[in-house]
């Protein structure tokens, strides 16, 4: 797709196309479903531990089904908006950037809380280094054309 096309692609028709994503995962939590419930079907219930085995391994299945099916609402929804009309949109409104480091985080705040302290560190690091030498600013951090500006910086 042509760049010019992109920008012009409505949010519905880019939704779309991303339901692929929530669909291959539903799959897979589907087969991860089906993997456990099958386990639990094999383990019986012939003995207590057993029953108790049998019933987490059906809870565990019962919430990767949730999953799969949640998946799947949201690829039905996403595949609805594709022909969505692009209404007018203000480029200098939204900042990418901010958006995608505001996702990380959240994604990462969800999946791995552990990292959050390295990787926040990590990225406001890299946020202010990409901020860094603007004209009326040192940068930080830059390539020296020559060993003899080291005592100049």
């Amino acid at each position: 797709m042509q760049d010019n096309e992109q920008e012009n692609q409505s949010c519905g028709a880019e939704l779309a196309q991303s339901a692929v994503v929530p669909e291959q995962i539903g799959a897979l939590m589907y087969h991860v479903t089906q993997n456990l419930e099958a386990h639990a079907q094999w383990v019986g219930a012939s003995s207590e531990a057993a029953r108790l085995e049998q019933a987490a391994l059906r809870e565990v299945a019962a919430d990767y089904r949730a999953i799969a099916e949640a998946a799947a609402r949201a690829v039905q929804h996403m595949r609805s908006a594709a022909g969505l009309a692009s209404p007018p949109h203000d480029p200098d409104g939204w900042d990418r950037a901010a958006f995608v480091t505001w996702m990380q985080r959240k994604i990462v705040d969800e999946l791995h809380p552990e990292w959050q302290g390295p990787l926040r560190t990590r990225l406001d690091l890299e946020s202010t280094m990409n901020r860094d030498a603007t004209a009326g600013s040192r940068p930080i951090r830059g390539i020296l054309p020559a060993s003899s500006r080291i005592r100049l910086l």
